[in-house]
């Protein structure tokens, strides 16, 4: 039986064809090759908040908000799947690697939030 141009081997059990070049040289690669990995997604949604929920946030200058935080994020190396918000409050739906702690990432996207040194 073939499966993806690949045969049945008695003695590794499933088989598939990969090409390694465009010249059409094929190297047989089992199956658990392709099986055999780690995928880590971490998403986080993290929020943030005006002082006692006051509506400061200005639709005038909301969206430009929304694209500082989303390019702080990719400055990070984090992922920005989405900035939002109200008046008193932004959301953030932020992938990251697995080399950050989240921790570390909230303290320096914080920091470099902070727009007029408050909290330095």
């Amino acid at each position: 039986m073939n499966v993806s141009g690949g045969k049945r081997s008695a003695t590794t059990g499933w088989c598939m064809t990969k090409y390694a070049d465009p010249g059409g040289v094929a190297a047989p690669v089992t199956l658990e090759t392709y099986i055999m990995s780690t995928y880590a997604s971490l998403h986080y949604h993290i929020t943030f908040g005006t002082k006692h929920r006051r509506p400061l946030i200005a639709r005038s200058w909301e969206s430009h908000l929304h694209e500082y935080l989303g390019g702080t994020v990719r400055g990070l190396d984090g992922f920005p799947q989405g900035v939002g918000g109200v008046e008193d409050h932004v959301h953030l739906l932020v992938g990251l690697k697995t080399t950050h702690t989240v921790a570390d990432f909230l303290r320096e996207l914080k920091w470099r939030y902070d727009p007029f040194g408050i909290g330095r």
